[in-house]
């Protein structure tokens, strides 16, 4: 298993590069190296922001489908990452940390740590989930999974 992350700077993200992401993406690739190698997916312009701040990622692989992405989905290059993996991977944000190896089976799993779905939720919750995860999977990617 391998721990992918994946990054292109779009404006509406709502999340704004500052010396605190640097330390925090740093600290989750440092961490993630202990126990995997680690791969960046990005566009070239990501490339040079993580190299230039000694992110020390496995590898870097930039994608023309990240680099030429004009949209406004923040979640596509998760998206188009994903669509490239051909053995058992981790998709994981700069703000997640890895302090044990993790145990992996061959299910697919998705995590939504920024909904609270328990002990309540409501459906704003539910939409965003759907909004942010589920459509653009649906526009982007159905296309290219089989399942059956």
């Amino acid at each position: 298993m391998k721990v992918i992350y994946s990054y292109k700077e779009i404006s509406n993200h709502g999340k704004s590069i500052s010396d605190t992401f640097v330390r925090l993406a740093r600290l989750s690739v440092e961490l993630a190296n202990r126990f995997y190698e680690t791969e960046l997916y990005c566009d070239l312009a990501s490339k040079y922001f993580f190299e230039k701040n000694k992110i020390p990622f496995t590898r870097i692989i930039l994608l023309d489908d990240i680099e030429y992405y004009r949209g406004s989905v923040f979640s596509y290059p998760k998206i188009v990452a994903m669509i490239h993996q051909e053995e058992p991977y981790i998709h994981i944000d700069f703000d997640t940390l890895i302090f044990n190896k993790l145990e992996h089976s061959n299910t697919l799993k998705f995590a939504y740590p920024e909904v609270k779905l328990n002990p309540t939720y409501d459906w704003n919750q539910i939409e965003y989930i759907y909004n942010s995860y589920i459509l653009p999977f649906k526009k982007y990617s159905e296309h290219k999974i089989s399942f059956s």
